[in-house]
């Protein structure tokens, strides 16, 4: 990626980071202005300065041409203080400054010429030129005077003012500040609005904005795809549907990225959106398509309140209904679909519920920030006795699972993990080493597809229950770069998945195999918190900069 900068010269941009190509590697002082650029096909490089006129420099770098103002010379570039530049079809390029018009034919890159520089009638004669673009009609040029068409049939040059609404009578109410022409017709923008050009009337026509957008100031146009128009104002930026004609909002608001300064756009080949600022910094837009849709939009009025906070446990119950762990309060279906709540925290002091299990059919356990809990029929009961037959004090319940038998593990905050068959008179307490790691905890318990039961803790590694030796260390390969794990997705007694603070891992225990995900794979973010496979195999991860689904899971 290439930027044009204000005062650090041209910037090749990687990814990674950033260097100064026309010097590389020197201090401020032997840095310059850059407005604008245009890379030719061939690989050459010609860019605009502002004070310092045009310059061309070849793919190889073995020519180097410098354009500068000359008072005494007709043709010399109008001005040094060039704004824009613009390659048309015929290989020529237009350079626009702010005392005229230029252009360079390809054909003969030492001959410069300068447009209507003896015709003072004319309307682009010691004109400001701010953008520059061409359509059919020919090439159009966006000034401090209005637009001006030089036609494609060479006739006379035509000069185009914008409307303005009698409400409207701002400075520079004639000034253009650019031209785009994409598939969807041609665009112009004014500290006014937006206008589009129309054949029939051989006129621009402004375009409606909503009230709540009030009037911003806009600078520059960039299309994405065949009917969007991104705006950049000095208030933000604003997206326009062509097509329909009306103004995307983001959650109710018009204004992507307000109090920003917009001064340049650019589309890559990713679809990003690159918006440079005025001295407010460089900003990357991803584009994003949303498949989910919040649950909170979908409930009734009284209980959408609580459904939009924040979820700390979800789980589908024998008759495959939702049941969410929220902020303060329990939400589930019941028998008929109807959606319930209970305010746990209301009613038992419980701040947060970490994970939901269930055994027999219609009793639910639930771990939580007190200790262990039952819910059935709508009542919520204290049960204490794991506790109590481990000579532990009730605390803190992070991870729980029950298997077939009814026999239920609850990882405590701490302390270690209690094994309990539901309804027995004794219990195990085990992984008692967790003790010796303050803060250390069990995040996650999962069972293979095998039958093995795997525990993934806070500092203490992996762990896996054995028939013969009880609960063993799995050895995983990723001491030296993480300390524990967030989840565990066994797809196998052997082949598992590892939620992790850096990234997702895949481990196969019997052949050593090990795969790591991180960013530059394609995940938002390296901080994994969950995954799972859903019904069609296909591997999710949650981040804390949302979801990624893994295209080619390993099988």
């Amino acid at each position: 990626m290439w930027l044009a900068t204000d005062s650090d010269g041209l910037l090749r941009f990687d990814g990674a980071e950033s260097i100064n190509w026309l010097a590389a590697g020197k201090d401020t002082q032997h840095r310059q202005n850059v407005n604008k650029f245009v890379l030719d096909d061939n690989g050459a490089m010609w860019f605009a300065s502002w004070g310092q006129g045009l310059t061309y420099i070849s793919a190889q770098q073995q020519l180097q041409l410098r354009f500068r103002a000359d008072a005494a010379n007709p043709a010399a570039l109008a001005s040094d203080r060039v704004q824009t530049l613009f390659m048309d079809s015929k290989r020529r390029l237009w350079i626009g400054s702010v005392a005229g018009v230029n252009y360079i034919d390809s054909s003969n890159l030492n001959q410069i010429s300068r447009f209507a520089a003896d015709e003072p009638t004319h309307p682009l004669y010691q004109n400001r030129i701010w953008w520059i673009t061409e359509s059919s009609e020919g090439i159009w040029f966006a000034t401090s005077d209005g637009i001006v068409l030089l036609p494609a049939d060479q006739s006379a040059a035509k000069r185009y003012y914008l409307p303005l609404s009698s409400s409207l009578q701002l400075e520079r109410a004639r000034e253009v500040r650019a031209l785009q022409q994409f598939s969807s017709g041609l665009w112009a923008s004014s500290a006014n609005g937006i206008y589009r050009y129309q054949n029939t009337c051989d006129c621009f026509e402004q375009v409606p904005m909503p009230t709540a957008m009030a009037t911003p100031r806009f600078n520059v146009v960039h299309p994405q795809g065949d009917t969007l128009l991104w705006v950049g104002a000095a208030e933000g930026l604003f997206l326009l549907d062509t097509q329909t004609l009306t103004w995307v909002a983001k959650d109710n608001n018009y204004n992507f990225l307000p109090d920003i300064d917009v001064r340049t756009l650019f589309v890559n080949a990713d679809d990003q959106l690159w918006i440079g600022s005025r001295d407010q910094g460089l900003f990357i837009g991803t584009p994003q398509h949303r498949v989910f849709s919040p649950l909170a939009t979908s409930l009734p009025a009284t209980k959408s309140q609580a459904a939009s906070r924040l979820t700390s446990a979800l789980f589908h119950d024998h008759a495959n209904k939702l049941w969410l762990a929220a902020q303060d309060t329990l939400l589930y279906q019941d028998s008929q679909g109807n959606w319930q709540q209970f305010p746990f925290r209301a009613k038992a002091n419980i701040r947060k519920i970490y994970q939901i299990a269930e055994y027999p059919a219609g009793t639910l356990w639930l771990a939580t920030d007190t200790g262990l809990y039952q819910f059935k029929n709508g009542q919520l009961q204290f049960d204490p006795t794991p506790f109590q037959l481990t000579g532990l004090a009730p605390s803190g319940v992070t991870a729980l699972h029950v298997d077939t038998q009814g026999v239920l593990y609850l990882g405590v905050w701490q302390r270690g993990l209690i094994s309990w068959q539901v309804g027995a008179d004794s219990a195990s307490l085990n992984l008692t080493q967790l003790a010796e790691n303050s803060g250390d905890q069990i995040y996650d318990l999962a069972l293979s597809p095998d039958g093995v039961l795997f525990a993934a803790t806070r500092y203490s590694g992996l762990y896996k229950l054995t028939s013969t030796r009880g609960w063993q260390r799995v050895e995983t390969g990723t001491r030296e770069l993480v300390e524990g794990f967030n989840c565990v997705v066994p797809e196998s007694a052997s082949r598992l998945w590892l939620c992790s603070e850096y990234g997702l891992w895949f481990v196969d225990l019997e052949s050593g195999q090990q795969q790591h995900y991180l960013t530059e794979h394609g995940l938002p973010s390296v901080y994994i918190t969950a995954a799972l496979f859903d019904k069609q195999g296909h591997l999710w991860s949650l981040t804390n900069h949302g979801p990624a689904r893994l295209r080619y899971p390993q099988k």
